[in-house]
């Protein structure tokens, strides 16, 4: 009997063992060990998104995160320094405003001055069949297109074959590509607003005015590879017609300070200043008059830029004229006079007639020229029959400026 009780008091501890579970939580709630767990189906973030992160800046380059962080979390960014008046800005703004100011300052470009001048100057001296032209500066090439149909980048690849040039041409850049050139460089290498620009443009065109071309219309820059290296320079391409121009634009320079240059550009000047004179007088302001004593005629005061006294126009007629034909022109019975200081004018609109025929620079010694004209003039009268005439202007070298030394234009 006893040893039957001790036989079910082992059983019933044998089988008292083989129910006991994992300790239970704070509730003595049974745990499930994670083996009997279902395997999770992800519907949601997974654990390194629900990790909390650091402070995130919007439309900032993300970085990746250092190793070796503790849990995998990246360690909180900085705060960004609060930018300074001199960061202000954006590479956008610069940009704007060095485009605006390059066409604010386009009159102080390079030989603006020379290649807004009318463009039969600088093909004057051209002739069909003509591909080169010698000038003291260097030459200029020319091509003429038959058909019409060139562009600017062939017409440059044609004439620096003709200038045996030692380098491709590049793209011609105009006035609107010049302007973006020079917009993207200056919004590149400044820091700021437009003011910012602005001035680094201005300090630029003090230092380097070459790098700034005041090109016209129906002109370009080519010639230069990179763009930007100056060691070789630019050249101009320029177009009249369905002729193109290529010079260098320091031999460019030089042509238009040359004696057969300047007298083109100074006989359209004294054709205007003598027409002041026998044809259409300088405009005057008709509410301002004076009638003087000791004349029949009617004076109004003179409003033009840059001659507003006696002795500006004087001065700027010794620009043109030798002092003996400016003398002639400002006699006593001048219709110009001048009252308490200011000039006044009778005025005068008698009409001018115009040239029709061939032009030449004919180069008659170290200090003298000759322009010399054959045609005809023509009225704008049409009852009035062309006029035929031969007519000669001597440029003269006297003491340190050339100017013309005999002239008369029919009227």
């Amino acid at each position: 009997m006893k040893k039957r009780t001790a036989f079910l008091l082992i059983l019933l501890l044998l089988t008292l063992s083989g129910c006991r579970v994992q300790p239970g939580g704070a509730d003595n709630t049974a745990v499930p060990s994670v083996s009997s767990l279902p395997t999770p189906v992800s519907t949601g973030p997974t654990a390194a998104q629900t990790a909390s992160p650091g402070p995130v800046e919007t439309n900032s380059a993300v970085s990746p995160s250092p190793t070796g962080t503790a849990g995998g979390e990246a360690p909180p960014a900085e705060p960004s320094p609060t930018p300074s008046p001199s960061d202000a800005g954006s590479d956008t703004e610069r940009y704007e405003a060095a485009l605006a100011w390059c066409e604010a300052n386009r009159g102080g470009f390079s030989n603006y001055d020379l290649y807004a001048l009318d463009r039969s100057y600088w093909f004057a001296d051209y002739a069909p069949g003509v591909t080169a032209v010698a000038y003291e500066g260097g030459n200029a090439w020319f091509y003429e297109d038959p058909s019409g149909a060139v562009t600017p980048a062939e017409a440059a690849d044609i004439l620096f074959q003709y200038a045996g040039a030692c380098f491709p041409s590049q793209e011609p850049e105009d006035w609107a590509a010049q302007k973006e050139r020079i917009a993207r460089r200056a919004a590149a290498q400044t820091e700021g607003g437009g003011e910012a620009a602005e001035r680094y443009l201005a300090e630029e065109l003090s230092a380097d005015p070459g790098y700034f071309v005041g090109l016209g219309e129906d002109m370009w820059l080519c010639g230069v590879a990179p763009q930007d290296d100056l060691s070789v320079g630019w050249y101009v391409l320029m177009k009249q017609g369905n002729v193109y121009r290529l010079q260098h634009d320091r031999a460019f320079t030089a042509y238009a300070q040359s004696p057969e240059a300047r007298i083109r550009i100074q006989l359209d000047r004294a054709l205007e200043a003598w027409n002041w004179f026998a044809g259409m007088t300088l405009p005057s302001v008709f509410e301002d008059e004076i009638h003087p004593e000791d004349s029949q005629w009617t004076y109004y005061r003179v409003e033009y830029p840059g001659i507003s006294t006696m002795l500006e126009l004087r001065t700027y007629l010794k620009t043109l004229f030798s002092d003996e034909i400016v003398d002639n022109l400002l006699a006593e019975d001048s219709l110009y006079r001048e009252f308490d200081g200011v000039l006044y004018v009778t005025p005068l609109d008698a009409g001018y007639p115009a040239f029709y025929g061939t032009e030449q620079v004919q180069r008659l010694s170290d200090t003298k020229l000759n322009y010399h004209m054959e045609g005809s003039l023509v009225y704008g009268d049409p009852s009035t029959a062309p006029v035929p005439v031969v007519l000669d202007f001597p440029y003269e070298l006297v003491g340190d400026k050339w100017v013309f030394t005999e002239f008369s234009w029919p009227g």
